[in-house]
């Protein structure tokens, strides 16, 4: 992307001397975060030849221009992972020019270590000369926003460090004594159990509750993490999918932990999605009324929405999330490389939610959304890592201002009544969350203007339209609507003959709207069907 497009910088620039391993990094740092991977010497190489000859038959002057050249180019492109020529990082406009464009770092190591990483020849035009090079160029490889010492850490490792460094982020969630951090790390779990030991530093044991999804997937990393670090823990798998999101699935966890002697000092993990995250939480918040448990959200929709908040529950054949308890994490920690495993249409669902942030929170939020749907849909964690975390910011400021839903916490359940009406009416699995709540946000939003509550005329269309982008449903199941009108009503905001609702007057401000019982039909009438 260009310096001077208006976007966020999300592009990475590396720079270092001769064997550091840039291009080696950079191959796994662009895998992590979803971009592509340019490799300037590779580029030169096909436009002109070796680089040793171009330095033999046309001069390093004119080799310095060509790389000149590409970096311009570089910079007025693509969001990409870009690993620079050695020399390319001594000019000072280059470095001006990168970091206007990118984020940078430099890899280091001592010259011996270098000297044995690549032998005398390899195609290193100027390695004869390493020694007064290398410390001729130091003090412009150390103006970067980050220098990384790479003589004992993989590729792997180094990559991590750079990924959590500059696209990894931590809200707290301000709640006085209950408040708690949301740690967002595109680096993995290197820095887990850190954030583990200063949430619950009398952490001896945990439970580890994972579904028959997730676990395969990520339990062996978190568990090894843990007992690398001296903690006994034991692993509770249970069915995945919203329909064992029951009360008996609740029991059978619960009879699990207090047979194996849980105590109020043992943290439950939850490593999964939402459904894992809310009955978790809820068997958390009812063993030994009340035991410490930990988030460790795997999908869009958790990271952004149900690991943060404290509201923990299962369904009752009734409706949706009626039985549960508010029960506040010690600390949430979203993994952003387990985003790569989840199906594309799982990670389209969590965007549903993402979008509902983004009404909440306004202007600049749901234009980001806009202009980087596409990167969005295909799961680039370069773009998604800023989003999460802002939706976090969004959501945990709302808790702090109604932590229990007295009032104002109801903004959240925008696009809900309709939504949940839908998943209920469909039968819990047939729609995923996601995708009813973004049906309910187009029906919602259409109702709110044409009740005069909304204010932007354009709004319905261009939320109908992000959806299309994003890859979110433009059609609800063919349903019976008395059946949605039904399921609506057993709504926890319900009072009495009406429910309170949540309308966009326009983007970044909403308010609670009476909704009478005998009215609800009306909310189907923009559900395209």
């Amino acid at each position: 992307m260009g310096a001077s497009d208006g976007r966020e910088r999300s592009g990475v620039a590396i720079g270092g001397f001769m064997g550091t391993g840039k291009s080696t990094v950079g191959r796994v740092l662009a895998s992590r975060l979803g971009l592509p991977f340019v490799d300037m010497d590779e580029v030169l190489t096909r436009r002109h030849g070796p680089i040793e000859s171009q330095f033999a038959h046309d001069g390093e002057a004119v080799f310095r221009a060509r790389e000149k050249g590409l970096l311009v180019e570089l910079c007025e492109g693509a969001a990409a992972v870009v690993a620079t020529g050695g020399g390319a990082w001594v000019d000072a406009n280059n470095r001006a020019r990168l970091r206007a464009a990118m984020h940078t770092v430099t890899l280091d190591a001592p010259l011996e270590v270098l000297r044995a990483r690549v032998p005398d020849g390899e195609g290193r035009p100027l390695w004869a000369a390493a020694e007064a090079l290398y410390a001729s160029r130091r003090a412009a490889y150390a103006d970067a926003e980050l220098s990384i010492d790479v003589s004992e850490r993989t590729s792997e490792q180094v990559a991590a460090v750079v990924a959590s460094a500059f696209f990894g982020a931590e809200v707290e969630v301000d709640l006085g004594e209950r408040s708690y951090p949301v740690v967002l790390d595109p680096g993995g779990y290197n820095g887990l159990i850190d954030r583990l030991r200063a949430a619950l530093p009398q952490m001896e044991r945990a439970f580890l509750v994972t579904d028959d999804n997730v676990g395969p997937l990520w339990a062996d990393e978190v568990m090894g993490r843990l007992r690398g670090a001296g903690v006994a823990v034991e692993r509770i798998v249970i069915a995945a999918g919203e329909v064992h999101k029951t009360l008996a699935t609740w029991s059978a966890v619960l009879d699990v932990l207090l047979t194996r002697g849980v105590d109020r000092r043992t943290p439950i993990l939850a490593l999964g999605g939402g459904v894992v995250g809310d009955i978790t939480g809820f068997v958390a918040a009812t063993a030994l009324r009340g035991v410490p448990f930990v988030q460790l959200p795997t999908t869009l929709l958790a990271m952004v929405d149900s690991s943060v908040g404290g509201k923990t529950a299962v369904n009752h054949a009734t409706g949706k999330n009626l039985v549960g308890a508010f029960h506040q994490p010690a600390l949430v920690y979203a993994s952003l490389p387990t985003l790569s495993t989840l199906p594309a249409v799982e990670l389209r669902a969590g965007l549903g939610e993402v979008v509902k942030t983004a009404l909440i929170g306004g202007q600049d939020l749901f234009e980001a959304l806009e202009r980087d749907a596409d990167a969005l849909r295909e799961g680039r964690v370069a773009a998604l890592a800023p989003v999460i975390a802002r939706c976090v910011n969004i959501k945990a400021e709302v808790v702090a201002r109604d932590e229990r839903e007295g009032g104002w916490r109801a903004v959240l359940n925008l696009g809900h009544t309709v939504g949940h009406g839908l998943e209920r009416a469909a039968g819990y699995g047939c729609l995923r969350h996601g995708e009813a709540v973004a049906l309910g946000l187009v029906a919602e939003v259409a109702w709110g203007l044409r009740h005069g509550h909304c204010t932007d005329s354009e709004l319905p269309e261009r939320l109908r339209r992000l959806h299309g982008r994003l890859g979110l449903p433009k059609r609800a199941p063919q349903l019976q609507r008395s059946q949605i009108v039904t399921a609506m009503q057993v709504d926890k905001k319900a009072r009495r003959d009406k429910i309170v609702m949540p309308i966009v007057v326009r983007l970044g401000q909403l308010k609670l709207v009476d909704v009478p019982i005998d009215g609800l039909s009306q909310l189907l009438e923009d559900v395209d069907w």
